[in-house]
């Protein structure tokens, strides 16, 4: 028997989310000697809701169903669902095709507050997040098609809005997202390969990161990785440019090449600990880097070189000897037993007042040029960085007039820098 019509309004409470799955059915069914394929249930005309609670968080939605058969359309068969609750709004549609049994779908609206649906749905589905700080907005669209054989397709755009995610015992914070991605070929989560992000900013603060206005392709492969391509961002006073890498959502870390323009020296103070104190001017170059929360940025093989630039200038850390440890205040030009006549025959060393105030930390250089090559394994004589300064003492009427000062780190980079013993600095004058 086919019941062709039920009018009014079925409001359940218990078990209601079975009532609604339940409801979908009956629309979408017909008699089965219009197709065998098909189910041997009832159809309505007419309209269901109701409340249910979401299994395992008891939030409770409300749901409302209309189903009919167009009169100027005979054999076809069309449907509405809404859902509301949960910071969530979603309205689809459904049409049934009598004849051939194909059900086509479509998103007509579905919007979501993220910081309502995040904390209630990660305990269940994403419980490696579920801790983190969710806010923004989702909306999606899209359709396809249900077969009777149940072969389910079809395609989603998902769009993401000013979106801001905090881990607050990671000490990281993203903000600003903006996401529009396209599943073109459900059910499968393959996305196509350059969907637009963008962020601008990013902190960590135990790793001392911060980025502003990134921008990169992403896409998701059926490796369950994200892969990263087109990737700008900015950083440390410049722009840094990535190739290509992927990420595992339940590991952060990072491993690329980056190309650096501009970046501040101050910024690259801090992978020199104990070397310099103050630093004015900008670098350029390429190198690999990598990145994770708990190792913070490290900087792999690769070349800086600073930007010739009016008022490029660094002050080193206090380093008593640094300089003058193999020098003395008057150059002696006899031997210490002829004692007085040795110091007649003495001069005054015309650099060593100048190079005590450098290493003191009490003049700053002039600098020309400075290259740094990392190689974070080591090179031949077991150096993870060697930095080359060509520099001049910033007061002019120094005896002085240049330096060269080869500075060699052994060791991680981010924990020891020790300086070199031997050819370490040359004096002009």
């Amino acid at each position: 028997m086919i019941v062709r019509k039920l009018a009014g309004v079925f409001r359940p409470r218990r078990n209601a989310w079975l009532a609604a799955f339940g409801a979908l059915l009956l629309w979408t069914q017909t008699d089965a000697t219009a197709n065998p394929s098909l189910l041997k249930l009832p159809m309505f005309d007419g309209e269901v809701s109701g409340d249910f609670a979401m299994p395992g968080i008891g939030v409770e939605c409300h749901w409302r169903m209309t189903a009919g058969s167009p009169r100027d359309e005979p054999g076809i068969r069309r449907g509405r669902l809404e859902v509301d609750g949960m910071g969530a709004h979603i309205v689809a549609r459904a049409t049934l095709d009598l004849a051939s049994g194909v059900t086509r779908w479509e998103i007509e609206d579905a919007t979501a507050d993220l910081a309502e649906v995040f904390p209630a749905l990660a305990p269940l589905h994403l419980p490696d997040f579920a801790h983190l700080g969710v806010t923004g907005s989702v909306s999606a669209g899209g359709g396809g098609q249900l077969t009777p054989l149940g072969d389910f397709s079809g395609a989603v755009i998902l769009t993401i809005t000013d979106a801001a995610v905090r881990d607050f015992f990671g000490g990281w914070a993203a903000e600003g997202i903006n996401l529009r991605v396209e599943f073109p070929a459900l059910p499968a989560l393959e996305t196509k390969p350059a969907q637009r992000l963008t962020l601008s900013g990013f902190t960590h603060e135990a790793a001392g990161v911060e980025i502003r206005d990134a921008e990169t392709d992403i896409g998701c492969g059926n490796d369950g990785r994200i892969h990263f391509s087109n990737t700008k961002l900015s950083a440390c006073g410049g722009v840094i440019f990535m190739e290509p890498f992927s990420l595992n959502p339940s590991a952060l870390d990072v491993s690329t090449r980056v190309r650096v323009e501009g970046i501040d020296s101050e910024s690259l103070a801090a992978f020199l600990p104990g070397s310099i104190a103050e630093a004015h001017g900008r670098f350029s170059g390429e190198l690999s880097l990598g990145w994770s929360p708990a190792t913070g940025v490290v900087p792999g093989i690769g070349k800086l070189e600073l930007i010739k630039a009016p008022g490029a200038a660094i002050r080193l850390a206090r380093t008593p000897g640094f300089f003058t440890s193999d020098m003395t205040p008057r150059l002696y030009f006899l031997p210490k037993p002829l004692g007085f006549l040795r110091r007649i025959f003495s001069l005054e060393n015309p650099a060593y007042d100048t190079l005590k105030k450098i290493e003191e930390s009490e003049m700053s250089i002039d600098v020309d040029a400075i290259t740094i090559n990392f190689t974070p394994d080591g090179d031949e004589a077991g150096r993870s960085a060697t930095i080359v300064i060509a520099a001049r003492p910033a007061d002019r009427k120094s005896a002085v007039k240049n330096l060269r000062i080869n500075v060699n780190v052994t060791g991680p980079i981010t924990k020891v820098l020790e300086m070199g013993t031997t050819d370490r600095v040359q004096i002009g004058f």
